[in-house]
């Protein structure tokens, strides 16, 4: 059952000189954290977690102690475990997080309680955290800023080589876990079971880790004295035909994959793991102990529930087989297509169109246009930044989808959230459209600092050197360290969490910690001044 809080204890009682000694910072948020509307939009995903979480069961984590855990988390850009064990170490984060002294929830609990909050609920929370910086006058929302930056997924270095061996990888485990399902299928059709079996579930991967083993030395070689280097060409015909090696096992671990799925479509549970008959032998000596007693606890009744159990429990099995097989397979297919193309036809493939992880396929490749490495990969995600320092809006690119138009949507979303446009809207040139300036000024913005691309002519290039407009324009790069500050330390350099639902979660946490600690540290600095005047004034008095 779902409970909102534990009752409250004084954490400081036999320590009140700690209590003074606390971070400044982290009492502001304490008292941010104690707004209603950011507790019910946590709870209402929270109480979604099973149909009766609600109202049904042992008491559960807190809702107060999950939302708080989870800032803090994203406070200091730790991981799960790590959060768990600073959390139960320390008497300021048991206060801060309102545990006290009862039992830190575990790190795979925690982790289950994150899967359950929705995008758009952390879209909801960064809202209210905004409106509550604008109440506290931590921000007046007059300027607005746009910039991009890269998220990277949480995968190795793509390479041809490596895709193919996780496609033989994985559908090789696959089929080892389908077997026992299709072996019940092929003897209840009275099949030559052996004969089938040894060609559907043939294993290929000690050839392709040794064809990647050997594609390795080849690289390693790279280093090696000039008398004992191969030539270029005995190099690549000797490359070339490792790469065949691994596509061979690759196509043909497919055609066995994709004859496994036709027989699992009507494959019945595995004999092996078929309990009924053992059941009704222990059911039958336990109804006559029962009798024996006059206990009549309806054994008979269990004896034909257990069975059906047990066959649900199979039959879930292997649907998420069959299902982990469909999505797998079009991936495999990608990637064999695409080392063919690259590799052995020597042609290249568009950006868009590339699979750089089967675990996860939303990764796309990012070009840098910087100094360091020259991609990443991952996913393109928009940040918008008013003036304070309030990141109002982080919005993941979908594919096709350029940033080149964002700029108005941006917009829209400040005029919803604050009712009014922003005087100014800074950008660099990935955000100049054809006619975006006009469109902002239609809305409401009467300063717009995004310079133009392509050929501009005279009056536009004046007008791109004013000192206003420059001055304007030079606000913008203020993002620049905002995003650093993102990637640095609230997680968002690199995801954690899987999939596209795992990486927008990441962000809008990420998010809402930043804005958070934001506020707290204007109310900080705030409270310290007025403090130091009303000091200053009464020694002067």
């Amino acid at each position: 059952m779902l409970i909102d809080c534990y009752p409250p204890e004084d954490v400081f009682a036999r320590v009140p000189e700690l209590a003074e000694q606390t971070d400044p910072v982290l009492r502001q948020l304490n008292h941010l954290l104690d707004d209603d509307r950011l507790f019910e939009q946590v709870r209402g995903d929270l109480v979604r977690r099973y149909r009766l979480t609600a109202v049904h069961g042992r008491h559960s984590t807190p809702v107060e102690v999950v939302l708080r855990l989870f800032v803090v988390q994203h406070l200091y850009a730790w991981s799960y475990a790590e959060t768990v064990q600073r959390v139960a170490d320390s008497l300021v984060l048991r206060w801060f997080c309102r545990v006290y002294f009862a039992r830190v929830p575990d790190a795979t609990t925690l982790l289950r309680w994150a899967q359950t909050i929705q995008e758009e609920t952390l879209q909801a929370l960064n809202e209210r955290v905004v409106v509550l910086a604008y109440q506290a006058s931590a921000t007046r929302a007059r300027k607005l800023r746009i910039d991009s930056t890269c998220v990277q997924s949480p995968i190795h270095a793509p390479t041809d080589s490596g895709l193919l061996g996780d496609s033989v990888r994985v559908l090789t485990r696959l089929l080892r876990q389908a077997k026992p399902y299709v072996q019940a299928t092929l003897a209840a059709t009275g099949t030559n079971v052996q004969a089938l079996s040894r060609r559907l579930f043939r294993n290929r991967l000690r050839m392709v880790r040794r064809a990647l083993q050997q594609l390795h030395r080849m690289r390693r070689h790279l280093g090696a004295p000039p008398d004992q280097e191969p030539t270029v060409t005995a190099k690549s015909e000797r490359q070339r035909a490792l790469y065949q090696t691994l596509l061979h096992a690759a196509r043909c671990t497919v055609r066995q994959a994709e004859q496994v799925c036709a027989l699992l479509t009507s494959a019945s549970a595995p004999p092996q793991r078929q309990r009924s008959a053992g059941h009704d032998q222990g059911e039958g000596r336990g109804e006559g102990r029962g009798e024996g007693r006059g206990e009549g606890r309806g054994e008979a009744t269990n004896a034909s529930d257990r069975p059906d159990q047990f066959e649900r429990q199979e039959e879930r099995h292997r649907r998420r087989i069959l299902a982990h097989l469909e999505q797998t397979l079009p991936l495999v297919r990608q990637v064999i297509r695409q080392a063919r193309q690259r590799v052995i036809a020597g042609q290249q493939v568009p950006a868009t169109e590339k699979i750089v992880s089967l675990f996860e396929p939303q990764t796309r490749v990012i070009p840098r246009h910087k100094d360091g490495a020259a991609v990443e990969f991952g996913r393109q995600v928009m940040l918008d930044e008013v003036d304070g320092g309030m990141l109002t809006r982080a919005h993941i690119l979908a594919d096709g989808e350029s940033e080149h138009h964002q700029a108005l949507p941006a917009v829209q979303h400040h005029r919803q959230l604050f009712g009014r446009s922003p005087k100014l809207v800074a950008g660099d040139r990935g955000l100049h459209a054809a006619g975006v300036e006009a469109q902002l000024q239609a809305v409401g913005v009467s300063q717009v600092a995004i310079p133009w691309t392509g050929r501009v002519g005279e009056a536009r290039r004046a007008h791109e050197h004013e000192r206003s407009w420059r001055r304007r324009y030079r606000w913008r790069a203020g993002i620049e360290g905002r995003i650093h500050v993102l990637r640095r330390d609230y997680g968002l350099r690199r995801a954690r969490s899987h999939g596209m639902t795992g990486l927008a979660r990441d962000i809008g946490w990420g998010i809402v910690a930043h804005n958070l600690h934001q506020i707290a540290v204007h109310q900080a600095v705030h409270r310290h001044t007025k403090r130091t005047k009303r000091t200053k004034n009464r020694s002067m008095a």
